[in-house]
């Protein structure tokens, strides 16, 4: 024991550290017992021979035997799972770090797994930051990346099934799209709904093509019968369609930034510049643009 805390917390690179007997994870000093000697787990977990914590923060009574850190946020022992992070109060005018730790009620141990750094699973549920999400069929349920998933029955982005989604054959695209073998979906979080927290929200795009669906650059997307702005449908005209430079794209004799129409802007004559220009990032015949404004001269 005494060997393995030399090896990580005696280290320069482990915040864990022993300082005329007493423990410290960082700057923050750590209520150990006398004697008690710690063993770092990783850069948030450590355990002696007789507690856990996560930090500075004492987990309370765990099978010390074991427990062992999984992530920067998840630990268990043979019988209980923990997902612990750190807050800041507005109140306190976040001046003040405080702890959570707490088991995660009904997890099952044994067969609890981690599917990512932020995803989980056992037995019965699926885990997203330590809370239970609702999915059809925890059996099948596999992730897609950084922003899908998909069981047997259906496809999700984020937390959120995505209605109307084909399971066996749903696959993502990009950290946005995601499609299936009838359909093409465009998710992402609304952050405007009067809400807490943000919300999923995935809307299947009207007349796109899955096996000719790709992305582009700067959140632009095409298949062989449409161009796409986020879930915004830009032309059906490919054959006027060109993706520019820095966000900009052409299509049906109008120039697009971002998806919005470049008003006034002339399609013919219209260029990106080279990134270097300070004042103009685009011009056409009639003057320079700063990306969507027109500039005076």
């Amino acid at each position: 024991m005494g060997l393995l805390s030399c090896l990580f917390g005696c280290g320069s690179d482990s915040p864990y550290t022993k300082k005329g007997g007493d423990w410290y994870y960082k700057k923050d000093h750590i209520s150990t017992k006398q004697g008690e000697t710690l063993v770092p787990l990783n850069k948030h977990f450590a355990k002696s021979n007789r507690a856990a914590y996560f930090e500075s923060s004492w987990l309370g009574e765990v099978d010390v035997a074991s427990f062992e850190a999984l992530t920067d946020h998840y630990a268990k022992d043979k019988t209980s799972v923990w997902y612990c992070d750190t807050y800041r109060d507005s109140k306190e005018y976040w001046s003040i770090k405080r702890y959570r730790t707490p088991r995660i009620v009904g997890a099952d141990a044994p067969s609890f797994r981690l599917l990512n750094d932020e995803y989980a699973r056992d037995t019965n549920r699926v885990y997203h930051d330590g809370i239970s999400i609702e999915v059809r069929d925890v059996n099948t349920y596999e992730r897609l990346g950084d922003a899908h998933a998909r069981d047997q029955y259906t496809g999700y982005f984020m937390r959120a099934e995505i209605k109307g989604s084909d399971g066996p054959t749903f696959s993502e695209v990009s950290g946005k799209y995601s499609k299936d073998a009838k359909h093409v979906y465009y998710s992402r979080y609304d952050s405007n709904l009067g809400q807490h927290y943000p919300v999923e929200r995935s809307v299947m795009l009207q007349g796109a093509d899955p096996a000719t669906f790709v992305t582009l650059e700067g959140d632009y997307a095409r298949d062989a019968g449409q161009a796409y702005f986020n879930d915004q449908i830009l032309t059906k005209s490919m054959a006027t369609f060109r993706m520019l430079e820095r966000d900009y794209a052409i299509a049906d004799n109008k120039v697009f930034y971002r998806g919005e129409v470049l008003k006034d802007a002339d399609a013919a004559s219209f260029e990106v510049l080279p990134v270097g220009n300070d004042s103009a990032t685009a011009q056409d015949n009639k003057g320079p643009f700063n990306y969507d404004k027109r500039i005076k001269q």
